[in-house]
Parts: C-alpha cells; sequence; structure tokens
C-alpha cells in the first residue's frame, strides 16, 4: 500500500514537473537562437526537443556553477558554508526535538486567554504585508526561472559564435562545418545552428542563413582525431 502511494507520490511530481520544465527549455532554445538572430519560426520544436533543451540547460548550468566555484573560492566557502549551516541545523532540531518543545509551547500560549485578542489581531496585520510580498515574490521566481534560461541559451551561443570557424567546401573541409549539396554541388556550408523539417540553418562568416530543405544532402565534417605534432 506505501509502495502505490509512493508510486503516486512521484508520479504526481513527474506531471506537474513537465509545464515547468516545458518552459525552461523553451527559453533555453529562444536564447540560444536569439544569439544567431534568428527565432523559432521556421523551427518550432516538439514537447520532447524542448524537455530534452532543459536537461542540457540544467547541465549547463549545473557546469557553470561548478565552474564559479572552482575558479572563485570565496564563492565556494560562502555556499560550503550556507549548506553546512542548514545540514548542522537540521541535525540539532533532530536530536534536540525543537520541533516538539515548539509545538508544546504553541499549545500552551493557544490556551491563554489573552490568545484571541492578540493572536488573531497581529495575524490580519501580517496578511497585509505578507500577501503581497508573497505575491512578489512568487511572480519574481516564475518570471526569474525562464530568464535564467534565456540567457543561458544565449550565452551557450554566444561562446560558439566567437570560437567558429569558417567553413567552405573543397576537398579539405573547414572541420565541424555542414554542407548542402544539391545535385552533388555545395550550395552554402557552415555551422548548423537549428534544423527543422522544412528549414536548416547555418552560421559562416558572421551570418546566419536559413535555407529551406529540399532534396538536398547535408555532409557534416566532424573534428579531427588526429594528434596535434609537437613543435619545437
Amino acid at each position: 500500500m506505501n509502495e502505490e502511494k509512493n508510486l503516486q507520490k512521484w508520479i504526481t511530481v513527474a506531471t506537474l514537473s513537465v509545464p515547468f520544465l516545458y518552459i525552461f527549455g523553451y527559453a533555453y532554445d529562444q536564447g540560444y537562437l536569439q544569439a544567431y538572430g534568428i527565432s523559432n519560426e521556421f523551427f518550432a520544436r516538439s514537447l520532447q526537443e524542448y524537455l530534452v533543451f532543459s536537461f542540457f540547460a540544467c547541465i549547463n548550468i549545473a557546469t557553470g556553477a561548478l565552474e564559479l566555484f572552482t575558479n572563485n573560492t570565496l564563492s565556494f566557502i560562502v555556499f560550503a558554508l550556507i549548506v553546512g549551516g542548514i545540514a548542522l541545523a537540521s541535525v540539532i532540531t533532530y536530536k534536540h526535538r525543537i520541533d516538539d518543545r515548539l509545538h508544546s509551547k504553541s499549545v500552551s500560549i493557544k490556551e491563554h486567554r489573552w490568545f484571541d485578542y492578540i493572536f488573531f489581531p497581529v495575524i490580519s496585520a501580517s496578511f497585509a504585508i505578507v500577501i503581497p510580498f508573497m505575491a512578489i515574490t512568487a511572480i519574481s521566481t516564475i518570471l526569474l526561472v525562464p530568464a535564467i534560461a534565456y540567457f543561458k541559451g544565449k550565452n551557450m551561443a554566444e561562446k560558439e559564435i566567437l570560437i567558429a570557424k569558417t567553413c567552405s567546401y573543397s576537398s579539405s573541409q573547414t572541420e565541424e562545418c555542414v554542407s548542402l549539396l544539391e545535385n552533388g554541388k555545395p550550395i552554402a556550408s557552415g555551422k548548423l545552428v537549428a534544423r527543422s523539417s522544412t528549414h536548416i540553418a547555418l552560421f559562416n562568416q558572421g551570418k546566419t542563413s536559413i535555407y529551406p530543405v529540399k532534396d538536398q544532402l547535408v555532409e557534416v565534417t566532424p573534428p579531427s582525431k588526429k594528434p596535434k605534432e609537437n613543435r619545437p
């Protein structure tokens, strides 16, 4: 019985997380495409693709946080102190039964005759401040999470643009480039930015071009695996 309840809880959590992950992946993809100067007009994604994008966005954010902690010792120390403080507080609360003490204390206070005269006016006054604050916090969180994904996707694309190589179709093609061939003849080359069932976007020489997908052959030149020569 308990296993069925736990399974239902996990199913509920997974179901509720899908819209969140969808928005996260959508914002990440939008930021990535915007950095290349295009939108998803020709590159609409499916639900599954946006969920995959959200996974990669989370991985990139985690990697960025790890790089920050690696390069900035102070940030790592602050983060470790926060996590350690939360863990220590949890252990102290559990060992000393602070939650039970607070519960018994609250019961004794509730039974006091002045409780009704003090508690309800204080709660009413608090709600006048807390509810707007909670609403602003909730709205900010809802807007902040997609914003993080958007700027992370944009940042990833900007890094790719900085190191992008000039692509040209020849007997020795540039590595990491895609070439479109029509009737055996090259019509375009560049870094693959996005592709859908109807269009393909290539970045080359500082600009992004969108081509309709017809009866074209897509050729990809992978990175070279040859060891670099040791120069004196």
